[in-house]
């Protein structure tokens, strides 16, 4: 009964003598406690149901098994009809993993382990098999440690692993497209080197025989020739010439495209020297200075990348200083703690800042090639080098004022 918000258990007696009695219990706490408790259990059987977990309770002394509801219902079947024999349910394992199952348990029951997480197939009542992942702990041990009793949980993770079949499935087609597309580019890059062989040879043959006959035409029939006959064996001459440089320079670049860059230790300053030193005639004829001054040794980067970019800055600093008195190439550096920066440095020609980006770009000239001669391919190699090494390149200029190109190379990031 409720009396003044507590609960009591009344009881009632009569003696032989005709008397009564009556007694109070307050069972107020127990009547909380047992309330709390069947909240407690709806609350944990809501949860489960939500995450469609089910549960079972295996005593191996008796061999009594307890599973929830919900054990039964994720593989279709009705709890009320199946009842809980544990030999009907160990039926239901697919047959290649029946002896699987079975072993894990022993080894559970017979070792005393902590328990067990497997996942094996089941078969649902509509006949299909179901992936279950069963997760079970031994919570009784008797005096030879063995396992009495077990607890544990069980979930349907059919499609989890239909969704790992099909990633892997994807990833197998994935990386055979990949070895097909890499066969395939491998082939168009051999059919490229032949093809670029085959033009440079094709092309260039063609241009030394031009250059030649125009040379032999000068020198053995210059009496025969007059002043504008010999101009224009001179201009077929230079035109053949600078077609040869530009094949030289579209192979170069082609090259460059197709190569795997390769990392070594390369003295930045030997390596400007070196390239100076090949062009000494040059300087020493046009009383240009050169200066060399890299503050630091060896860096992380392709030798021939490297060497190809500071070759081509090298000419291009003395052809735009070709006419400048007192012409100075300056070559230097600075390192930080992220990357080398390396620059070549003239006084000459300059140009217009919003033209920066434009120079890199493949067969892009500010100037005419009357003036200047070129390719237009020198700082698009320059740049690709860099790029393949992982670093950049970039150019700062004013008209009549010389220019500055950078090279910045990455180093190398320590492991954590």
């Amino acid at each position: 009964s409720e009396l003044l918000g507590r609960s009591y258990l009344v009881a009632a007696y009569r003696s032989q003598e005709g008397q009564c009695a009556v007694t109070f219990l307050d069972v107020t706490e127990r009547k909380r406690a047992e309330a709390a408790l069947r909240e407690s259990e709806a609350r944990l059987r809501l949860t489960l149901e939500a995450m469609n977990i089910g549960l079972w309770d295996w005593n191996m002394q008796t061999d009594r098994w307890y599973s929830t509801p919900i054990y039964f219902q994720m593989l279709g079947y009705d709890p009320d009809a199946e009842g809980q024999n544990r030999e009907v349910w160990g039926g239901r394992t697919h047959p290649d993993d029946r002896a699987f199952v079975v072993r894990r348990m022993e080894e559970v029951r017979d070792r005393g382990e902590a328990g067990f997480d497997i996942e094996f197939r089941f078969r649902h009542q509509d006949g299909s098999y179901r992936w279950i992942n069963s997760i079970g702990r031994a919570v009784e041990l008797d005096a030879g440690g063995r396992a009495v009793r077990m607890l544990g949980l069980q979930i349907d993770v059919t499609q989890r692993r239909e969704a790992a079949e099909e990633i892997r499935r994807l990833n197998t087609e994935l990386e055979e497209r990949v070895r097909e597309r890499t066969a395939q580019l491998e082939a168009k890059a051999r059919e490229l080197e032949q093809f670029s062989y085959t033009v440079s040879h094709d092309l260039k043959a063609p241009l030394r025989g031009i250059d030649g006959y125009s040379r032999l035409l000068l020198e053995d029939h210059a009496a025969g020739l007059d002043a504008e006959g010999r101009l224009f064996l001179e201009n077929v001459r230079r035109a053949a010439g600078q077609m040869g440089q530009l094949i030289d320079d579209l192979l170069a670049y082609s090259r460059l495209e197709r190569r795997r860059p390769t990392e070594a230790r390369v003295d930045p300053g030997a390596l400007a020297a070196a390239l100076v030193a090949e062009r000494h005639g040059e300087v020493e004829g046009r009383g240009a200075q050169v200066r060399v001054a890299v503050p630091f040794g060896t860096v992380a980067a392709d030798p021939e990348g490297l060497a190809m970019a500071l070759r081509n800055l090298l000419d291009n600093a003395l052809k735009f200083t070709r006419g400048v008195a007192d012409a100075t190439i300056e070559i230097g550096g600075r390192e930080d703690e992220a990357s080398w920066c390396l620059w070549v440095k003239d006084n000459g020609l300059g140009f217009e800042p919003r033209y920066a980006e434009k120079i890199f770009e493949i067969f892009q000239r500010l100037h005419g090639g009357d003036e200047y001669t070129g390719s237009g391919v020198g700082l698009a190699i320059v740049r690709k080098a860099l790029e393949r090494m992982g670093g950049r390149a970039w150019a700062e200029g004013r008209p009549g004022e010389g220019a500055t190109f950078y090279l910045e190379l990455p180093k190398a990031k320590e492991p954590p």
